[in-house]
Order: C-alpha cells, then structure tokens, then sequence
C-alpha cells in the first residue's frame, strides 16, 4: 500500500494546455476552495482572533497593489504534485518566505506557513502563483528562475504532500474567472480564467 501510495504521489503526467492565448490555467490539481476579489495590498483576506491577514502578508511581498481576484486550490494526498505555469511569458520575481507548517484546516496557515510565490509577466497580464506549505509539508521547491520564459502549461515546480496553491490575477474589465468554489481543476489543462491577449499590461 506504502508503494502504490509513493507511485501515485509521485507521478508526473504529460498535459497538455488548451489551445488559445487567452487563458489563464490552473497551475495545481484540486479543489478550488475560495475565489475572491479585494481592492489591494492591505485588504484582509481572513480575520482570525481579532486579527486581520492581508493580500500582502499571502503574498510576501509588495507586488501587488491593485485589485485582484485569488484563487485558492487545495490539493490532497492523492492529487498530482507538480505546480505549472498558469500562463505564458516572463518570470519576473521568486521569493521564498520562512514559515511555519500548521494544518490548513486553520484559516491563518496561508499567511504564516512556508511559501514561494512566483510572478510571471506578459504583454497584456501579469499572474502571481503562491505555493503554500502545509502540516505535511517540508519543501516547497520552484523550477523556473527570475528572468526565464515560460509557456502557459509549463512545469512550475512541485509540493511534497497536499498543500495549498494560490493564483492571483489582477482585476480587469477584459478578464473574466470561470470556476467557483467546489470546482476540481486539473494543473495545465483547466481553464481558470479568459482575458484579451491584445490588451496592454500596466
């Protein structure tokens, strides 16, 4: 059981991404847990024991400062590890923030636990992707590096167990999110989200 358990946690399946420069997809398997939209940096997300838990503090860092939708997918023991790249362009920042390992389960994990967050640029979007460490979690590792290109469907890295990956996009009259709370999403193949290629990124 042991054996069959490994095989199926390590397994690294081909994908490949729906055709169209339109799409942002998701960069985990799982469940989408939450889609939410804040106006910035500093809005909170989660409110726990009279505390307030930012877009900032998620992120671990200041390179969001506008309004933007977050997507969280929730992936399990059993679902495929490896994390790819939501869409297409340039890798402009990877930043690994020291954590801590609690359970999910505590709506104060994302914001405190270990986590690399990886921002990837085009012409007309930009996309944040936050791998999230867990209880079960002890390395979190990225593949790609700061200035690379990258392809939409592309590996991005890889969680050890089930964790918690985060999709950040900014909210623009041209983008429109296409999945809810409950969805299960396949990493490189599922649709998150349709926006116009021909827009121009500010």
């Amino acid at each position: 059981a042991a054996t069959l358990t490994a095989i199926a946690f390590y397994r690294d399946p081909e994908r490949v991404p729906p055709s169209g420069d339109n799409l942002v997809v998701a960069a985990a398997d799982g469940i989408v847990t939450f889609v939410k939209t804040v106006d910035d940096h500093s809005a909170p997300l989660v409110r726990k024991s009279g505390r307030d838990y930012t877009l900032a503090e998620l992120v671990g860092s200041d390179v969001v400062r506008e309004p933007v939708h977050v997507i969280a997918i929730e992936m399990n023991l059993f679902d495929v590890h490896v994390n790819r790249c939501p869409t297409s362009g340039r890798v402009k920042s990877i930043k690994s923030t020291v954590g801590g390992y609690l359970s999910l389960g505590r709506d104060e994990a994302p914001f405190t636990n270990a986590r690399v967050t990886t921002l990837i640029e085009n012409h007309a979007l930009w996309t944040v992707v936050v791998q999230i460490a867990s209880r079960l979690v002890r390395r979190v590792d990225c593949f790609l590096r700061v200035d690379e290109d990258v392809a939409t469907g592309q590996r991005l890295g890889v969680i050890r167990f089930g964790s918690l990956v985060v999709v950040i996009l900014p909210r623009l009259e041209h983008l429109r999110i296409e999945v809810n709370p409950g969805d299960r999403v396949c990493a490189g193949t599922t649709v998150l989200a349709r926006y116009n290629p021909t827009a121009v990124c500010s």
